[in-house]
């Protein structure tokens, strides 16, 4: 991604930095999580991208059944119920066709395990205290992605249109990269530690500009026990208690 900015800016083109921030993301996400990486403008990243951005145009939509549960033929008047279903479709066809991909023997295996490889192993293990099932390990894949695409991403961009709006700032924040980086030219992640300064740029840009709302209402689809604690179905609760909700909370029942 640096290499292709580099070249951009020799060169005096613009640099569609929301788009590189993305791909960048969208790549490390996929890595992690498949064991395997999508071209920047292939066919199955450009996919991938779009089940994020749906997947996050509904958790942030407004459902008028969220507030007042007898008038859900609202959403499906408007259209928002179908939507829904055509997202959920397309997000549980793309996490399923990873899945088979992991469990065909014939698939050629990573030298290191991902995310995928051990929730599989521990579902097919008989010992396990945990009982995974295909929605589990489908729930965990969409909080991966949708939490750590774009979030990542904006905050980046939040934080590179804070110090171009402050010169000042940003040439003190260059000059501690450049005095404990030296002629090596990669900040390893031993060296955060040693980057006080930048650190604080950090957290001034999650101050200034959240990349998410805080305490987002949802409900409870089923019964669950949290700390002791019996919590009914339909419980309105401001954070998730757990993936398999959230992924389930996409299901058009």
């Amino acid at each position: 991604m640096m290499e292709k900015i580099s070249k951009s800016s020799s060169t005096s083109k613009p640099i569609n930095l929301t788009r590189d921030i993305m791909c960048f993301t969208s790549a490390v996400i996929c890595r992690v999580a498949f064991g395997r990486r999508y071209e920047d403008e292939g066919d199955e990243m450009n996919k991938f991208q779009e089940i994020c951005n749906g997947t996050q145009a509904m958790l942030a939509g407004f459902f008028v059944s969220d507030y007042f549960p007898l008038m859900r033929w609202v959403d499906r008047l408007i259209g928002m119920l179908s939507r829904l279903e055509k997202v959920y479709r397309e997000a549980d066809g793309f996490y399923q066709q990873i899945i088979d991909d992991h469990l065909n023997p014939k698939q050629q295996k990573p030298e290191q395990e991902n995310i995928i490889d051990v929730l599989l192993k521990i579902m097919k293990n008989p010992e396990s205290s945990l009982n995974l099932s295909f929605d589990h390990i489908k729930a965990v894949l969409m909080n991966v992605f949708v939490a750590g695409t774009d979030t990542s991403a904006a905050a980046v961009i939040w934080a590179m249109t804070f110090l171009m709006k402050h010169p000042g700032v940003m040439k003190k924040a260059q000059e501690e990269v450049r005095n404990l980086i030296g002629n090596r030219g990669i900040v390893n992640e031993d060296d955060i530690e040693r980057l006080p300064y930048l650190k604080a740029v950090v957290k001034e840009t999650f101050r200034l500009q959240t990349v998410v709302p805080l305490l987002v209402p949802r409900e409870t689809i089923r019964s669950c026990n949290l700390g002791g604690y019996e919590i009914p179905a339909k419980t309105l609760k401001a954070t998730f208690w757990g993936a398999e909700d959230q992924y389930l909370k996409t299901i058009p029942f």
